[in-house]
């Protein structure tokens, strides 16, 4: 007891005599000598409570209530609710919970910094800039001059205002104010060489690396040289963290997948050494978007799956807190948008609302689901010709990732046959795609080459659209986006079908429908089957009865498949074009029974789901 209270501040000290003080005065005082013996018995570990233990573990927001309590508790509860803000947000408390009992820790104990960082943390899972801010520059202010006693004062006041320094440009960069993060950022190096800090420069030079990559900027040699630089010093987590920004670096520069993932094995093998769980499942998570980029979708669900399985496992369940961050948010985003995709929109839906129970929207990662969540509105509403509800979905986008919001926008602008308000939002987006502005990527631009091209199309110009679709090709071999070299492929032989080329086109359909088959969604694979039965039709003349009755009976065969699929996703604007194809196919094959139908089917049809302007049949 003695040393404990000898380890108090003054200002601790002068809240212990208040607060002994207004006890013995409430209380009688044979009671009083009674707890003091009491008290003077109590082991270390009595001084905690099973029950004040068991509501921090449960994020219960009575654990602090009364305003007596230990240092210790206090201490236990910051780093309690840090780690699960870090790690577990969902199971931490509440914003407005937490930042209450930081108040009550604060008002019993003035002089403890380290509650000021818990509430920075708390201000900064909601975007609060003011108060995170305030939060940190007080955590600062406190932790320099809280022990001016100490020989290693001066030393220790120069570490907390270069860390604050760094800690503001991260909080400057997470905000999106490049300047203002560059400015703090210089102050923490100046003050780093200094002192001779070479911890505090690595630091700063993993968030030099970040703010020069959102410029666009190719930081090939610098991210190597800080790899190499965190090996030295031994700091395995910003040397895992450094392979994985340079492996990302070079994926979108368009450097050989193969070198790739070999780069990430030694991020993973860094990672299992040192016992580094969050950057497994970061490392993971890029692992399945670099699959998926490259158009590999079943290995791209593999790493989904050996993330989210890794995340249960009985090593991480030893641990305090089960990585459920970021890494896993992503992925669960992924299968959904793969779920959605296959035509399984309840089972997206059930993964959405497992994500809005795992991850509030008051927290920091909850703009992830939301986008998902208005991604898979916006398609439905497209498939459904909803316009307005298209159109509602990417005003929320708009809040949320304005990039995409304005790429689903070209999209609703030509299904809606607005082709002259697409181009102009077309040609302004590639312009700033060209001009490699933050968050369009390559595979971004391929997608907006697409469109235009399909825009082309939909005004029968047909030869601007290969044009289009040939740069298209080019930037997607030069990337390896195997899936969009398919896609691109499949678009230029609906061109070459325009044309009236359609050997031409179905052999292009044959050579690359394979990889779309395999990995493509359900929507893409209908589209491609019905081009390959449109190919096959047109390549058959009816000068030649027999080959033209096959080629009929194959076309009416993969139509029916075609129906299957499209109802499945409920694209029903497609699925008219689909009855008419059948429809005219059972006309000249004498069936008119199946003709009827396919043409009731195409009536109930465009009475439920009316067409647009444009004609169905322009675009793939």
């Amino acid at each position: 007891m003695i040393l404990a209270f000898d380890k108090l501040s003054f200002s601790q000290v002068s809240s212990l005599y208040k607060l002994l003080l207004k006890y013995c005065q409430e209380s009688d005082e044979c009671k009083v000598t009674q707890e003091l013996d009491e008290d003077r018995q109590l082991t270390k570990e009595d001084l905690i409570c099973e029950e004040d233990d068991q509501d921090v573990i449960e994020g219960k927001a009575n654990f602090l209530s009364g305003g007596t309590f230990s240092q210790k508790q206090a201490e236990y509860f910051i780093a309690h609710q840090a780690g699960l803000l870090q790690s577990h947000e969902n199971q931490a408390l509440q914003p407005k919970v937490m930042q209450k009992q930081i108040s009550e820790l604060l008002r019993g104990n003035p002089g403890l910094a380290e509650a000021h960082y818990l509430s920075y943390l708390n201000n900064l899972r909601i975007n609060e800039f003011c108060n995170t801010v305030h939060e940190l520059y007080r955590y600062s202010d406190k932790h320099a001059f809280s022990d001016s006693s100490n020989t290693s004062y001066a030393t220790d006041q120069g570490d907390s205002f270069r860390y604050a320094a760094l800690n503001l440009a991260g909080l400057h960069c997470r905000f999106g104010h490049t300047d203002e993060a560059m400015a703090s950022l210089k102050e923490a190096i100046t003050m780093a060489q200094a002192a001779n800090d070479s911890i505090c420069l690595q630091h700063a030079l993993g968030w030099l690396c970040r703010l020069q990559q959102e410029k666009g900027e190719d930081l090939g040699y610098l991210l190597d040289r800080s790899v190499t630089r965190a090996r030295e010093l031994n700091l395995p987590y910003l040397a895992s963290l450094g392979i994985q920004n340079y492996t990302k670096q070079k994926c979108l520069a368009g450097a050989d997948p193969a070198s790739m993932f070999s780069y990430f094995l030694g991020s993973d093998a860094m990672n299992s050494l040192h016992n580094m769980p969050d950057l497994m499942c970061t490392c993971l998570a890029m692992q399945c978007a670099m699959w998926q980029m490259y158009g590999q979708s079943e290995m791209s669900r593999l790493c989904s799956q050996m993330l989210l399985h890794m995340n249960n496992s009985a090593e991480l369940a030893k641990s305090s807190f089960p990585v459920d961050g970021e890494a896993v948010c992503i992925v669960l985003c992924h299968l959904a948008t793969l779920h959605a995709n296959h035509g399984y929109y309840n089972t997206a839906l059930d993964t959405i609302s497992y994500m809005k129970k795992t991850f509030p929207s008051h927290s920091q990662h909850a703009k992830l689901w939301m986008l998902v969540e208005q991604q898979i509105a916006f398609t439905r509403s497209v498939y459904h010709a909803k316009w307005s509800a298209a159109e509602q979905a990417v005003l929320n986008m708009m809040a949320l990732d304005i990039t995409e919001a304005l790429y689903r926008k070209c999209i609703l602008l030509r299904m809606k046959g607005e082709t002259c308000e697409a181009y102009e939002l077309v040609n302004k987006l590639l312009e700033e795609c060209q001009e490699k502005k933050k968050n369009y990527t390559v595979e971004h631009h391929v997608r907006l080459l697409i469109t235009l091209a399909e825009l082309c199309c939909q005004t029968s110009n047909y030869t601007l659209a290969a044009s289009h679709l040939l740069q298209c090709m080019s930037l997607c071999q030069q990337h390896h986006l195997y899936y969009l070299v398919a896609m691109t492929t499949m678009h230029l032989a609906h061109v070459q079908l325009l044309l009236n080329l359609p050997h031409q086109a179905l052999s292009l359909v044959e050579k690359s429908m394979t990889q779309v088959l395999a990995h493509g969604s359900q929507y893409d694979k209908c589209c491609v089957l019905l081009l390959l039965a449109k190919c096959q039709l047109a390549c058959c003349q009816p000068t030649q009865p027999t080959k033209r009755k096959d080629a009929l009976m194959s076309a009416v065969r993969i139509l029916n498949e075609v129906c299957d699929g499209l109802q499945k996703t409920e694209a029903h604007c497609k699925l008219k074009e689909v009855f008419y194809i059948q429809a005219r196919i059972y006309h000249e094959l004498g069936y008119q029974a199946e003709r009827n139908k396919c043409a009731l089917q195409f009536r109930q049809l465009d009475q439920l789901f009316p067409s647009s302007v444009s004609p169905p049949v322009s675009t793939l």
